[in-house]
């Protein structure tokens, strides 16, 4: 039997909405690069999210289907559906700001976040 990361496919499409939220940035003009600077200025771990949690702030964004929101907690992730008239919430995770920090960190290392990008 194969072991997955994901419970459910639902689990995995979250993770997915997050990783490419995250190479979206912060939402402000610049924000990505920003993002991008603050983890090659050889910070700690601490010192990189506080920067992160600064330039995200408190909001979010939503579309039909998604809605991310971002606080002091971390980034929260939710998707949905319409069924019957009624919105049904198929999942939903909070991602810490350390596991924010551990994804773009992956996501830089590996030439994802700026991939396309000048």
């Amino acid at each position: 039997m194969q072991m997955t990361f994901f419970e459910t496919d639902a689990d995995k499409q979250i993770h997915d909405t997050f990783i490419k939220d995250l190479k979206r940035g912060s939402g402000f003009e610049n924000g990505k690069k920003r993002i991008y600077e603050f983890f090659n200025q050889n910070l700690s771990k601490a010192e990189t999210i506080k920067l992160l949690k600064d330039e995200y702030g408190i909001g979010g964004r939503s579309v039909t289907g998604y809605s991310q929101r971002h606080d002091s907690k971390g980034i929260e992730i939710k998707l949905d559906k319409v069924v019957d008239g009624k919105l049904e919430v198929l999942g939903e995770k909070l991602y810490t700001w350390s596991q924010v920090y551990d994804a773009i960190s992956k996501l830089i290392n590996s030439g994802e976040y700026l991939e396309g990008e000048e």
